[in-house]
């Protein structure tokens, strides 16, 4: 996958797929990505984007880094 624009630190990416078709050697696969900017205040805004991601990531069962 290749962006036209790079993302920013404290933009929330989501990312949706789709297997549009299925053939005998090959699949094609349609993506979204869908960007949400949000404006940071120092340290507040950050804390509270750390837990939204740790509690995204807890519900997919996958670690970060602390």
């Amino acid at each position: 996958m290749i962006f036209k624009e790079p993302i920013k630190v404290g933009e929330l990416v989501t990312f949706r797929a789709n297997v549009n078709y299925v053939g005998r050697t090959s699949m094609e696969i349609g993506m979204k990505v869908m960007i949400e900017r949000r404006l940071f205040e120092a340290g507040k805004m950050r804390k509270k984007m750390r837990n939204e991601i740790m509690e995204r990531n807890k519900a997919l069962h996958v670690g970060i880094p602390e």
